[in-house]
């Protein structure tokens, strides 16, 4: 008996995802949908729809392989505007949705 696990992520296009985050949190940045899409625009030729990429980052969020939160922003004593911002799980926080063939 397989076990399989379905995503509607192209692993791609998740690889791409993760290495925008990567890149926006080196440069000590929050890694908002903005940001990652217009990184994914710069970088890869083929994710040059903004809509793509983020349909793309939102199934990825869906399947558990990027994690969306809520951050807590405070600089020199303002509240900052709420925004989501997305990072990369951890291995344990990777959610396997597995469906058995027969």
């Amino acid at each position: 008996m397989a076990t399989v696990c379905r995503r509607a992520s192209d692993p791609r296009t998740v690889q791409q995802l993760w290495d925008a985050i990567k890149s926006v949190r080196a440069q000590k940045q929050i890694a908002n949908e903005d940001r990652i899409v217009r990184h994914m625009q710069r970088e890869h030729d083929d994710s040059s729809d903004s809509d793509t990429a983020s349909v793309q980052l939102h199934h990825a969020v869906a399947d558990g392989l990027i994690v969306a939160y809520r951050p807590h922003q405070q600089k020199l004593g303002t509240v900052g505007s709420e925004q989501t911002a997305y990072r990369i799980p951890d291995e344990d926080q990777v959610s396997m949705v597995k469906v058995s063939l027969v």
